[in-house]
């Protein structure tokens, strides 16, 4: 009696970090795993605008092919596709394993979003931080005017005061 033993798909989990000084570049630790090992490991992105897909790429990374648990790096800098206000970018990483017999299986991370401004949606947000300055000026003044208030009724007071003072003796 032969067993069996089926090939099982591909695992991969992905943790992305964004970089805290810039909103376009991005760190990834990944996690690769095979009941018998690798052929392959990509970083595919698609750049889109409005939608529509302006262009894609398969990006190879380097794996040990017949090591079947293993940690991956990668860095991203979406500001080097030099994109244009509105485009975005969809990415993921996709293992495959090393079926040789049935063709490889793969499996893909989850689908992730870059999304840069439009120059509408940049304009709109302009606005709605001067909006808030504006209220916040106009709370500072507000206080500002109290304060003065306050000083002018404590020099009223302090006059008054002296006054009281000099007709006493």
């Amino acid at each position: 009696m032969i067993d069996v033993i089926a090939d099982n798909y591909p695992i991969i989990d992905v943790v992305a970090v964004n970089d805290s000084a810039f909103i376009d570049r991005f760190y990834f630790k990944g996690n690769i795993k095979d009941d018998y090992g690798f052929t392959q490991l990509q970083f595919v992105y698609t750049i889109k605008e409005n939608d529509e897909i302006v262009s894609s790429k398969k990006v190879d990374l380097p794996i040990e092919t017949d090591n079947i648990l293993q940690d991956f790096y990668h860095y991203f800098d979406a500001q080097t596709l030099q994109l244009s206000a509105g485009q975005s970018i969809e990415y993921y990483f996709e293992v495959f394993d090393n079926d040789a017999i049935n063709g490889a299986k793969s499996s893909k991370s989850t689908l992730m979003e870059f999304h840069l401004p439009s120059l509408k949606e940049i304009e709109e947000q302009q606005n709605k931080s001067n909006l808030q300055t504006r209220k916040d000026i106009a709370e500072i003044l507000k206080d500002s005017e109290k304060i003065l208030q306050q000083i002018d009724d404590l020099k009223k007071k302090m006059v008054k005061n002296k006054f009281h003072q000099i007709k006493i003796k």
